[in-house]
Formats: C-alpha cells, sequence, structure tokens
C-alpha cells in the first residue's frame, strides 16, 4: 500500500472539445471514500512525476482514469455535466 498523500487544491480541467464546460475536479470529494491512494499512482501516475497525464473521453469510456470508477461505483459516465460544470465563458 502506498504512503498517504496530502490532498491538494481542487483543479480545473480544460476539456478538448470546443464549446463543452471544463471540468471541475474536487478532490476533497473524491478522497472522502477513497483516500488518495486508491487512484494515486496507479490510475493518475502523473501526480509522482509533477505533471498533468492527458486523457481523453475514449479513455475514460474504456475504463481508464476516471472510467475506473465512473459508470461502475460511481455517477454512470453519460452524466457529463456533473463533472463538466463549470460555466462556459461567453466573449
Amino acid at each position: 500500500k502506498a504512503a498517504p498523500m496530502k490532498n491538494p487544491r481542487d483543479l480545473t480541467i480544460e476539456p478538448k472539445a470546443v464549446g463543452m464546460p471544463d471540468i471541475l475536479f474536487s478532490h476533497d470529494k473524491h478522497s472522502v471514500w477513497n483516500g488518495c491512494e486508491l487512484c494515486h499512482p496507479d490510475l493518475f501516475p502523473s501526480v509522482q512525476k509533477g505533471g498533468g497525464v492527458k486523457f481523453s473521453m475514449n479513455e475514460i469510456f474504456e475504463g481508464k482514469y476516471c472510467g475506473a470508477c465512473h459508470g461502475k461505483v460511481a455517477f454512470p459516465l453519460m452524466e457529463c455535466r456533473r463533472c463538466h460544470s463549470k460555466p462556459v465563458a461567453i466573449n
């Protein structure tokens, strides 16, 4: 088992699809149930390297990254607005 990790700040993740709202990711909400060690470093190894890992919705639908839990033990992947929840800025 990995050593316990400190919860970092919440993240805003910019999606690849133009016009899709940004993803608001809460480490606090996710770690309440599982702790950081469930996802790091196995599902999201980039935290160990200090950089962000790039992944796609196709990979998530294949059960990688967020898809390891969402659609199985967490809310369904088709509930897009539960993650893509930051309003799109209109210029």
